[in-house]
């Protein structure tokens, strides 16, 4: 082997060196002025009917532009995106302008290089935004936890879920950055609509504007095609983190995407119906419009990355919903199948993506509607059966009054039909997995005002004149207001053993709100863990301080955790 002195070596190496620093290397170019924010979806921030308001791509188109201000132009222009190499082209004068694909959404740092046989000359970066609705190109939305929320490790193995509605953004002004979400394993997106106008969305009518605002948003769109109602709220309203007029996703998909990036973890849900908006599940009987349903939510779920699966609300099969015209006997086994087949797609979903999707329902707590149902065959299809507990009674009757959400039947009505375990019972009396059931809890509370005429000090045995004056609505009332404003004062808190059900009452104006507390979801807690039921899951997450989820938690087993 030749030996080299290191005189001879530095000589070499010197020489190496000038013969470089001679050689015609390209100018340095510089990156022009331009768009720096790409979608591989995109949205059109002005538009309110669907069709026009989403384009899918498989890719971002980027596009960039450079000047080379002096020397050389090389032979070769590249496009590198964090140092490898996106696009190529020839060089062929004092400016330039490239146009790729990116197909992976995040953000980059974007040079040009100038090339040729001695050399590239590379312009200093620039950051690149290619956004893709799974949030990739999002900073992770990790907000300190509000109110009276304490945080928690989902480490109990039980589902501990809540629902956040779309509307919530306005009167309420409660944004996604104020969910906590680290207390959460699932959060249920309320509501995704389903095309369709007189005669299959009937019921949608009963909110002012409601119905003008979907038949909007259906515009082109094929009846029973799921859709967005309100799609400022979703995806064009600035919100924290997605707030420049040129983010390509705001709203509360833009925020969900960024509370994905914090929390992988949490499975993020689009539930499809709600008491105004179920109406066009009575119509899926024919497989044709069942088909064209199934279809356009593997397309939804193919768009909008970040969610996780998908939330049947179909209220209710065989009836006894918000349209008293509609209802079959034949709807129980429409369900059935719109299960199956929902798993079915969700399955090749599965195999194109390489995610996992869930399949969940939000069903009555009613025997009478859980038996119109073969709740037994369609959990086959389903990951989780969300029991809603909840709504029992309320202001939509003044002459039969009660708990609306007991776990068991009080004392002084012990063959009350609707309570908690009875809804379970009847599940597992059908064969359904315990590990199956979700059980109901209440943010809110419902009440009458006028109670008159009862018995034994117990204000229930009464009837009313009208419902008690609501937070956003008359007979619904905020868990955060009655912890706030009902438990001192005129108003008497009684916590009814039996039932495991709190009540306040005002006795000068006969009013009456009946609603779940830390106590009673302790209670609904300790009878999931001795059940072995799936979990507990909440409406809505809005009206709450952080007493109820908290119990929620704390009931289930969960740790204390950090922020």
């Amino acid at each position: 082997m030749r030996k080299f002195n290191k005189p001879l070596l530095a000589l070499l190496i010197g020489s190496t060196l000038c013969s470089a620093a001679q050689a015609a290397a390209p100018g340095k170019p510089t990156i022009a002025w331009g768009n720096t924010k790409f979608a591989i979806v995109e949205v059109d921030q002005a538009a309110t009917a669907y069709n026009s308001l989403v384009k899918v791509k498989n890719a971002a188109d980027v596009s960039v532009s450079w000047n080379l201000w002096n020397g050389d132009t090389g032979t070769t222009a590249k496009v590198l995106l964090n140092g490898k190499e996106a696009w190529s082209g020839p060089s062929t004068g004092s400016s330039g302008t490239a146009n790729f694909k990116v197909n992976k959404g995040g953000r980059y740092q974007m040079q040009v290089a100038l090339c040729n046989a001695d050399g590239c000359s590379a312009s200093d970066a620039t950051e690149i935004v290619v956004a893709d609705t799974d949030g990739s190109h999002l900073a992770p939305l990790k907000e300190p936890l509000l109110e009276k929320n304490k945080p928690y490790k989902q480490n109990s193995g039980k589902v501990v879920g809540s629902y956040f509605v779309e509307w919530g953004v306005y009167g309420r002004n409660f944004t996604v950055d104020k969910i906590p979400a680290q207390n959460l394993t699932h959060l249920l997106y309320g509501f995704i609509p389903i095309c369709g106008g007189n005669g299959i969305n009937d019921s949608l009518k009963e909110i002012e504007g409601s119905f003008q605002a979907l038949q909007r948003s259906c515009q082109g769109r094929e009846d029973f095609k799921v859709s967005i109602h309100d799609p400022f709220a979703a995806l064009q309203k600035a919100q924290k983190g997605v707030t420049a007029w040129d983010d390509p996703y705001k709203g509360n998909f833009g925020q969900l995407m960024a509370l994905k990036q914090a929390h992988p973890d949490l499975k993020i849900l689009p539930s499809i119906g709600g008491w105004t908006l179920s109406d066009p599940f009575f119509f899926m009987g024919d497989k044709v419009k069942r088909d064209r349903f199934v279809g356009s939510v593997k397309e939804f779920l193919q768009t909008w990355k970040f969610f996780d699966g998908v939330d049947i609300d179909w209220e209710f099969p065989g009836g006894k919903g918000a349209n008293p015209n509609l209802g079959s006997p034949q709807d129980g086994e429409t369900y059935v199948l719109l299960m199956k087949e929902l798993r079915a797609m969700l399955d090749q979903l599965s195999a194109e993506t390489g995610r996992k999707y869930e399949l969940t329902s939000a069903i009555s707590a009613g025997k009478d509607k859980i038996d119109k149902v073969a709740y037994n065959v369609a959990q086959n299809s389903m990951d989780h059966i969300f029991l809603m507990s909840y709504d029992f009674y309320g202001a939509f009757d003044l002459k039969n009054l009660g708990h609306q959400t007991a776990l068991n039947a009080p004392a002084w009505k012990p063959d009350t039909a609707y309570t908690t375990v009875n809804g379970v019972n009847a599940l597992l009396a059908q064969g359904v997995k315990p590990g199956k059931i979700v059980v109901g809890t209440a943010m809110y509370g419902r009440g009458w005002t006028g109670v008159n005429g009862y018995q034994n000090n117990i204000p229930f045995t009464g009837t009313a004149t009208g419902p008690v004056k609501g937070t956003w609505e008359n007979g619904i009332v905020d868990y955060r207001q009655i912890a706030g404003q009902f438990m001192s004062g005129e108003w008497q808190y009684t916590y009814d053993a039996t039932a495991e059900a709190p009540y306040v009452f005002k006795p000068s104006t006969g009013d009456l709100i009946t609603f779940d507390d830390a106590r009673s979801v302790q209670a609904k807690g300790k009878y999931v863990l001795d059940k072995q039921l799936g979990g507990l899951f909440s409406w809505e997450i809005d009206a709450d301080n952080g007493d109820i989820l908290n119990s929620m938690n704390a009931s289930l087993g969960n740790s204390a955790g950090v922020q």
